[in-house]
């Protein structure tokens, strides 16, 4: 035997339209989490550092938005004049049936190698290879120069002390002059895969890497030469 009760009967039939309301609204919106996917893969598509590995990590979306669910996949699009650094933003836009766009704010990690100490270094003290080691740092934040290569600071003095491990940018060297003027050094020239040396007299102080002039004490000869070392020039012709 059933029972017909007004009250209940009309309490379930509410109960049913406002659930069938709700499913048909949450399938006819789209979602949070893609277009969270939508900012995440642009900039992994988009943002491009050598040797870099980039993280991306999307920021809290509005949970208040109501956006049409796109009947085509999500546009994405970077700002004019942004540049992806930690902070950015990320456009997600959608074309049919009702266009939308909003600007998804994504925080950004970019992992490298970079050069640091390996050991404490005094004030003053010259760069060498074992000096150097890399280590994989985030730079996103970094707005120094930074190296990922440890020739091109050997050489360089520190303008002050810097602890066991601590990241190395170029405001933190300088380039000494390690050829003075009227240093006698040793000439280095190559010659159809042969080596030879001579003696020779700096003419101008020189860091390394730098072009110097140089003088040939046997022939008399000044010529422009690379400062490879202290006491060691190469030189093109002799």
């Amino acid at each position: 035997m059933s029972i017909y009760h007004p009250t209940i009967h009309g309490f379930l039939t509410v109960l049913l339209l406002i659930t069938a309301s709700t499913a048909t609204a949450s399938v006819d919106r789209q979602s949070l989490e893609s277009i969270a996917a939508a900012a995440s893969q642009h900039v992994q598509q988009n943002v491009r550092v050598p040797g870099a590995t980039i993280t991306p990590t999307v920021k809290s979306i509005d949970t208040r938005l109501r956006l049409a669910r796109c009947a085509t996949p999500l546009e994405t699009f970077t700002p004019q004049n942004t540049t992806p650094k930690r902070n950015f933003v990320v456009g997600v836009k959608c074309s049919t049936p009702k266009p939308w766009k909003i600007y998804v704010p994504v925080s950004v990690a970019i992992e490298r190698k970079v050069v640091v100490s390996m050991r404490p270094l005094a004030r003053g003290h010259v760069l060498r290879p074992e000096d150097l080691d890399a280590q994989t740092h985030d730079v996103a934040d970094i707005q120094a120069t930074y190296f990922t290569d440890k020739s091109h600071i050997v050489g360089k003095s520190l303008k002050r002390s810097v602890p066991s491990g601590a990241f190395l940018h170029a405001a933190l060297l300088d380039n000494p002059a390690i050829v003075k003027r009227g240093q006698k050094v040793t000439l280095m020239a190559e010659r159809d895969g042969v080596r030879v040396k001579m003696s020779g007299t700096a003419l101008e102080d020189g860091a390394i890497n730098d072009q110097v002039r140089v003088e040939n004490l046997s022939s008399k000869r000044r010529v422009e030469g690379t400062v490879l070392a202290h006491n060691l020039v190469k030189v093109t012709t002799y």
